[in-house]
């Protein structure tokens, strides 16, 4: 009796989890599967999955599994269960767009409706349950909210005016900036470095604010000079040199992708972009404030006239910034082409001003960063709306056009301009402009500005709005990238390393409350960058020698908490205007262009040149002896000279400069036409200051000539009779036999005619000496 109870219990309990399981498994009907197995899988089997199967799934689609299927591709959802309109499988096999499905062996009409028969149905697939389908999104793409963690993000804080911290060694600081440091110093137990010597001090600062060398002169009266004040006196010498907006100039155009070629397939020459590079020189010369040199840049064509000719032309000219990165001109589909454009011009915006990748945003939400695609597409919304190109045609050309130039003549500038009708750019899926999402209107980043703050009030493009928003003093960004950077050239690493990227992948400060409290100092000032140079480099921070401190490395062996002052090599530009320099060869004229040879003409009544110099041993415009900064900027063809020393990449923004060390740089310096060229017009200056001089040592006071000359400084006992032995070894290789007659041919081959015939050997010696000497640690590093 208790078993047959047992009995029926079991059966109870079973028949109740048939009927659960029953209920939860929504078995498909029997008719729908067998419809799908007679006659859509193998439809799909037969002429889709050769494209879009296991080994090739073009447009990122997979047909050969439930999966792939309902997952869809780059255009978006390939079937929407019991929705024709919205199923994309369906509109490409009616083949009423551009675009068919199979682009060959085309459907017939019964297959056709046997696929709209299976969607409208449902879209059954036996054994994939549809409660894994991948759902189509429900929550609008353009509303966002941000996680807690998000928002509390340290870059997107307001910046704070954090008070000096407390410190022990009070007699040490020359600045509050000293203060952050020497805490940070304290607390690790450890200390700061000595002040460096007055000739490492004046060599440091006079290359960091001009990129130049000192000249004898200025190293003679520094030294010389016991005044309290001395050094401040020089640094507002420098930052009153026209050579500092050269040198400064150059960091911003490596941020802005200076370039005057179009990269690409149609490397063609930007005739004018060279104006941009001047308009960037002469505003850090006049110490433009940084919000306006950010407002210009996006948006000066905008901006009110001011009815002064030179103000209003580089209001225009800076609008070069969003025109000088490479293009691909040559690019069939011009929708895509002008996307590209505008792509290169968000991440070059974000990266220069923001610190943030905006670019990495395109094809989906931001994977680290708090950006969501709407945002990218409000922000690329802008600069579609904006004119850069001037026509489609296969070699298509930049906007160009006449405007009044600084002295009201008429020039003609490389700018853009707001297009007559502006408009929202919708989402693109997966960044495909052929799978559009909802529009997503021209505001500014959320994360920010604000969740979903209102569109921009504008019936312009929005550049200026954004403008004005990027330049806005209570935007957390903006001064804080500035200030960086600023303290980046000066120190070779920024308070935040990763320059470029202030997102989670990139660095955290390494000192937050003195990014903070220079950010403070920097909107306070009036945007002024020279103000900033100047508390920087007056600060025994700044002074400290570079010397080792076994106990400081143990704690910091990476000298984060700069217990030293970081030795750096000097730039590509630094090095061969030093060359220059020394050699008495350095051209100072300002501005303009050496652009001038080197073309062929694809369409001369457009302006389009194409750039090739491939296969030329040389090219003229870079062997002028102007400063590196004038010289042209042809992507993909930089001059060796400042190829091999890590230039900047000239493709994309380039906020931090590689440094390698290889054996190709020693190579150009003791074999290179630049190298011996330079070396020979130094050892002409030698030669001739040795056949004028009536002292008894002739030749000791030449080489005291060319050591304080090069290097800044005397050369010691040990190195004047290696410098003797090695010219005495060098000349006696042309002994009284050799033929003076070849060697002096041989050198008016190399340019080189001045030298006596009687004199050869020595002149052979002494440039040998002056390269030398170029490749020495001590010329091409600071310290």
């Amino acid at each position: 009796m208790a078993f047959n109870k047992l009995l029926l219990l079991r059966s109870a309990v079973l028949l109740l989890v048939a009927g659960l399981c029953g209920a939860r498994s929504n078995a498909p009907d029997p008719a729908a599967v067998d419809h799908f197995e007679r006659k859509v899988r193998p439809l799909l089997m037969g002429k889709c999955v050769e494209c879009h199967g296991d080994e090739t799934h073009e447009s990122d689609l997979r047909l050969d599994t439930a999966e792939g299927l309902f997952r869809g591709g780059a255009t978006g959802a390939a079937v929407v269960p019991g929705d024709l309109e919205k199923s994309r499988v369906i509109e490409l096999v009616r083949g009423r767009g551009s675009l068919q499905m199979p682009p060959d062996d085309r459907l017939s009409p019964e297959e056709i409706s046997a696929l709209e028969e299976w969607v409208a149905a449902g879209a059954v697939w036996p054994g994939y349950d549809p409660a894994s389908r991948m759902a189509q999104p429900s929550d609008d793409p353009l509303q966002t909210q941000f996680t807690p963690e998000q928002n509390s993000y340290w870059a997107f804080q307001p910046v704070r005016d954090p008070p000096l911290p407390e410190i022990n060694a009070r007699a040490w600081p020359s600045s509050p900036i000293d203060y952050f440091i020497l805490a940070r110093l304290e607390a690790a137990g450890t200390c700061s470095a000595p002040r460096a010597d007055k000739r490492t001090l004046l060599r440091r600062v006079t290359y960091d604010l001009t990129g130049l060398p000192t000249t004898p002169d200025e190293m003679r009266d520094f030294l010389s000079d016991e005044t309290p004040d001395a050094l401040e006196r020089v640094v507002d010498r420098l930052l009153a040199s026209e050579r500092y907006g050269e040198k400064w100039g150059q960091h911003w155009l490596d941020v802005a992708r200076f370039g005057e070629s179009a990269a690409h397939d149609g490397n063609n020459a930007y005739l004018h972009a060279w104006r941009y590079r001047d308009y960037v020189i002469d505003s850090f010369n006049a110490d433009k404030p940084y919000n306006q040199f950010v407002i210009e840049q996006l948006a000066g064509d905008l901006l009110p006239k001011t009815g002064d000719c030179k103000a209003d032309y580089d209001q225009v000219v800076a609008t070069g910034f969003l025109q000088v990165g490479p293009k691909p001109v040559v690019m069939r589909d011009k929708r895509q082409m002008l996307l590209d454009i505008a792509d290169e011009q968000l991440h070059t915006v974000g990266v220069a001003f923001l610190g943030l990748t905006l670019g990495c945003a395109r094809c989906h939400d931001h994977k680290f960063d708090p950006i969501p695609t709407a945002d990218y597409y409000s922000l690329a919304g802008i600069f579609t709306s904006t004119h850069v190109m001037a026509d489609d045609l296969p070699d298509s050309k930049w906007v160009e056009f006449p405007i009044a130039g600084p002295a009201g003549e008429e020039v003609k500038v490389m700018a853009v301009r707001d297009l007559p009708h502006p408009k929202n750019l919708a989402i693109h899926r997966r960044g495909n402009y052929r799978a559009l999402g909802p529009e997503a209107p021209r505001r500014f980043l959320q994360i920010v500005a604000g969740e979903n703050h209102p569109p921009i009030n504008t019936m312009g493009s929005g550049r200026l709005e954004l403008a004005r928003w990027i330049a806005d003093p209570h935007n957390p960004l903006t001064a804080r990238v500035m200030v960086n950077r600023i303290w980046q050239h000066h120190f070779g690493r920024g308070l935040v390393e990763t320059a470029g990227n202030f997102g989670t992948l990139g660095s955290r400060p390494s000192h937050p409350d003195l990014l903070d409290w220079l950010a403070t100092r920097f909107v306070e000032s009036g945007w002024s960058v020279k103000t900033m140079h100047r508390m920087v480099v007056l600060s025994s921070t700044y002074q400290q020698a570079h010397l080792e401190n076994s106990a400081a490395k143990s704690v910091d062996a990476e000298n984060v908490l700069l217990w030293r002052m970081p030795r750096r090599r000097l730039t590509a530009e630094e090095i061969r205007d030093s060359i220059l320099t020394v050699s008495g060869r350095l051209d100072l004229t300002k501005g303009g262009t050496l652009f001038s040879e080197g073309f062929t003409a694809n369409d001369a009544s457009r302006e389009l040149f194409v750039v090739d110099i491939s296969g030329k041993d040389r090219f003229p415009p870079f062997e002028h002896p102007r400063r590196s900064v004038y010289l042209p900027v042809i992507r993909n063809s930089r001059p060796e000279s400042l190829k091999l020393f890590d230039a900047a990449n000239e493709l994309e923004p380039a906020p931090v400069r590689g440094e390698t060390t290889v054996a190709p740089q020693a190579l150009f310096m003791l074999n290179s036409p630049f190298a011996r060229e330079q070396a020979a017009a130094l050892a002409m200056q030698v030669l001739n200051n040795v056949a004028k001089s009536s002292a008894q040592n002739s030749t000791d006071e030449a080489l005291t000539t060319l050591y304080f000359g090069v290097l800044g400084r005397n050369p010691t006992d040990e190195e004047r009779i290696d410098a003797m032995r090695f010219l005495a070894d060098y000349t006696s290789q042309f002994p009284e036999g050799t033929d003076r007659q070849d060697l002096f041919s041989r050198l008016q081959q190399e340019g080189v005619s001045d030298v006596k015939i009687e004199t050869v050997a020595s002149f052979f010696a002494w440039r040998a000496l002056c390269q030398a000497l170029f490749c020495t640690n001590e010329f091409l590093y600071l310290e």
